[in-house]
């Protein structure tokens, strides 16, 4: 039989081999750099705050200046405004009522589905 080598042997564990697993360093934070940390993220999110004042703020929508009283055939424009308004509204009332029906279908149908389905023999 072959002779047994110390390094393929199961009986021999890696401290017998002299291969020693170093310790993991402590994961611990000193009070200093605790605070050092909060210190530096309250200025940091204080930058971030002036910066944010400074730009202003975001997310306005650009105000519509409307139609000039000089502008030709301004009565004209302001009726074509209000009919693609009209229109508008007309669509989104139309879409609902759509939704409403089916809705309604959908609902008659499954009270239909479990008036049938609890009976049998």
């Amino acid at each position: 039989a072959a002779a047994r080598r110390p390094d393929r042997d199961p009986a021999v564990t890696p401290r017998d081999r002299g291969m020693v697993r170093k310790k993991a360093a402590s994961k611990r934070q000193s009070l200093q750099d605790k605070y050092r940390i909060k210190r530096r993220v309250k200025e940091h999110h204080r930058k971030l705050r002036k910066e944010a004042k400074k730009n202003g703020p975001a997310n306005r929508k650009p105000k519509d200046p409307g139609i000039p009283s000089s502008w030709p055939f301004k009565d004209e424009l302001l009726t074509q405004v209000e009919q693609a308004k009209e229109r508008m509204k007309q669509r989104i009332a139309e879409r609902t009522e759509r939704q409403r029906e089916l809705r309604r279908e959908a609902m008659a149908r499954r009270r239909a589905g479990a008036d049938g389905a609890g009976v049998g023999g």
